[in-house]
């Protein structure tokens, strides 16, 4: 093996023939493409949030750890928004004072009971270039998780307590 910089290098001086080069070649870039892939995961944070997510179907937007130091509830916890444009009948209704946007939403944070919230808003505040979180995939936050599955997203703290939303059910326990 040829010594270089501190590292060895893979192919030998001896290496005389090009099958045998070609072939440690192909090796190395197995073993490395293995070990690229094993080491980088998902990253769901965004500049507001450590877990930003969405549902595979686009319906539901997710944002869980909140970095802004004044948000307190949602500094260890989760939020889901549903856009489905008729919200559910178990959704948070539109109060009458909210004169914008208004986006039904279910909210836990790491102990007690979840929350049937909603967003009344002007402009976007949650992103939509949000990472989707595959059907069967959980993630887990400080003190929560969340599972998305294809009949909607399920989310569960510490105390067993938690939400399930979809386009056509909000529910809380």
């Amino acid at each position: 093996m040829v010594q270089l910089g501190g590292e060895y290098n893979f192919f030998s001086l001896k290496d005389n023939d090009m099958a045998s080069v070609l072939r440690k070649a192909i090796i190395g870039a197995v073993f490395m493409a293995g070990f690229v892939s094993q080491s980088y995961a998902i990253d769901y944070s965004d500049g507001l949030f450590d877990k930003t997510f969405r549902s595979p179907s686009g319906n539901i937007v997710c944002m869980g750890d909140s970095k802004d130091t004044n948000d307190s509830y949602l500094r260890s916890g989760v939020s889901c928004l549903n856009f489905n444009a008729t919200p559910p009948s178990s959704a948070r209704p539109k109060p009458k004072d909210c004169d914008l946007d208004w986006t039904p939403s279910l909210s836990i944070n790491k102990t007690g009971k979840a929350k049937n919230n909603g967003e009344c808003h002007g402009d976007i505040f949650w992103n939509p270039e949000a990472k989707i979180l595959p059907y069967g995939k959980t993630i887990v936050g400080k003190g929560w998780q969340c599972q998305s599955q294809t009949k909607g997203i399920i989310c569960s703290n510490s105390t067993n307590n938690g939400f399930f939303i979809n386009k056509k059910v909000h529910k809380t326990w």
